[in-house]
């Protein structure tokens, strides 16, 4: 996930830090179908299946390429107990 193209792939591959920004990842969160990327800048990328909104972006579409989630999503999050 977060290559682009959408192929897949038999083993892990490194992604540049051009991807984030120029900033290094600090955190990686993977679910089934979608990841999420944590940068030393504190800003979160995700890709992967949109579903239910699972992305942070505000709606359900999938994202082949990581996408900056933009800090006004947080103040939206709803928080479940």
């Amino acid at each position: 996930m977060g290559h682009s193209n959408g192929a897949p792939r038999q083993r892990p591959e490194r992604l540049g830090r051009e991807m984030f920004g120029g900033s290094p990842a600090v955190m990686v969160a993977c679910g089934n179908n979608h990841t999420l990327v944590l940068t030393i800048a504190g800003c979160v990328w995700s890709c992967g299946e949109g579903s239910s909104g699972r992305l942070g972006h505000g709606d359900e579409s999938d994202q082949l390429l990581l996408t900056l989630v933009v800090e006004e999503r947080f103040n939206e999050a709803q928080i479940f107990r």
